[in-house]
């Protein structure tokens, strides 16, 4: 190979007869220039040095990758924690009313997709004013949370139970008829009467109280709603929802007027309107001509 490169230096081919072109020796001049003028030493120094930029980048990019996924999942963290507790009564830890109603608008919307029932049950801490007055406002928030407790026990997995207000209290029982619900509330009705609310040690009964502070018991409304037989096509889901509730405690108005600690189902229909049967609809297509 040096023989053949002296050659072609020296203006001859590789038979040492023929001339080359000008222009390839030239670049074959340069080319040996190049090669001549590369230390291999320096060469891999240059690539070691190169190759350890090349990983300090990568390693500096993956850093700044872990440190913003630490970033996004606290954020995520954040954003979970905060949409937890805007949906959720700090006090009792269950739903609020603002989930509730969301959840109701979906529920009632799968109800009538597949024509299942979807119960409500309001309920109220009978004299709630009086116990606060009684032993104090701790004492009457252990009390709240003493029924939540309990309320939430009798929950089923697509059941939601929620604070609807000071110590109103709502479920939501979507797939229950009106006869299991009557019995869910009755079963919640006796079991928060033979719960104990412990005394909060901080609270100080105040006098005049009759010494009954470990115990509350609640009314209860209930309202079933049938896709079938009752007519809200046209109503949007808050204001189906917000009809319910009212049903609900329309009896649950009725159970505070028979003397509290009981269950009473709505069985009113003067403020819910029905769908017609076959029958009431062919009477009133012929009646007009009679």
């Amino acid at each position: 190979m040096a023989d053949n490169l002296a050659r072609i230096l020296d203006g001859k081919g590789s038979s040492g007869a023929e001339p080359v072109n000008i222009r390839a020796q030239m670049e074959i001049e340069q080319l040996e220039r190049i090669v001549e003028s590369v230390d291999p030493g320096e060469l891999y120094s240059k690539l070691a040095s190169s190759s350890q930029a090349a990983y300090n980048q990568l390693d500096a990019l993956l850093q700044l990758a872990r440190k913003y996924k630490e970033i996004i999942e606290g954020l995520r963290k954040e954003v979970r924690q905060k949409t937890y507790e805007s949906l959720t009564d700090h006090l009792t830890k269950l739903a609020n009313r603002r989930k509730a109603e969301m959840f109701a608008k979906e529920l009632i919307a799968i109800s009538e997709t597949h024509n299942e029932p979807i119960s409500v049950i309001f309920m109220d801490v009978d004299n709630f004013k009086r116990y606060n007055d009684s032993y104090g406002h701790k004492q009457g928030d252990v009390a709240l949370q003493t029924f939540a407790n309990v309320l939430q026990k009798f929950m089923k997995d697509a059941d939601i139970a929620a604070k609807y207000g000071g110590e109103e209290f709502i479920a939501i029982l979507p797939g229950a008829g009106a006869k299991a619900a009557e019995a869910r509330a009755e079963t919640i009705r006796n079991a928060i009467k033979k719960a104990v609310v412990p005394l909060n040690t901080r609270g100080i009964l105040k006098s005049g109280h009759d010494g009954n502070y470990g115990h509350i018991t609640v009314s209860a409304g209930v309202f079933t709603y049938h896709p079938d037989k009752h007519k809200l096509g046209s109503a949007g889901a808050e204001d189906k929802f917000g009809h319910l509730c009212g049903l609900a405690d329309k009896a649950l108005y009725k159970a505070k007027a028979r003397g509290r600690d009981r269950v009473e189902v709505y069985d009113g229909t003067e403020d819910l309107p029905q769908k017609q049967s076959l029958y009431q609809k062919f009477k009133g297509a012929i009646r007009q001509y009679f």
